[in-house]
């Protein structure tokens, strides 16, 4: 009885920790910064000089440089609590796993103290 809550727990946390990883790994790209947005800043900076050379307006004489990458609060607590969650089930599964592996006829002796015969007076 008790192998069998324990097997359902272990595949429960298989299926769930299968789940976080696949949401830590869409989840963890706000994290870093995106090179397309880098591209997007020099190629409106190029089209801005382009213009102002062609309209005879004086050029900046400093590069516009970037601004710079800061990463959304959000997305740090959002990923940190999906790590936490993929961290206990890990950890969670290692434990019914060893339950499992300490106790491997546990079952019989609990249905067996559960069980008490049943005597009618006939």
């Amino acid at each position: 009885m008790l192998g069998k809550r324990v097997d359902k727990v272990v595949i429960l946390l298989g299926l769930f920790s299968t789940s976080l990883a696949a949401l830590l790994t869409v989840t963890v790209q706000d994290l870093r910064q995106n090179p397309q947005e880098t591209a997007n800043f020099y190629l409106e900076n190029l089209y801005k000089l382009q213009f102002l050379a062609d309209s005879n307006a004086p050029l900046p004489s400093t590069p516009a440089q970037p601004p710079p990458f800061s990463v959304p609060k959000f997305a740090i607590w959002v990923n940190s609590l999906l790590f936490m969650s993929l961290c206990l089930n890990i950890f969670t599964a290692i434990l019914a796993l060893s339950i499992r592996i300490i106790f491997p006829n546990t079952s019989s002796k609990l249905s067996l103290l559960g069980s008490a015969p049943i005597t009618g007076r006939g």
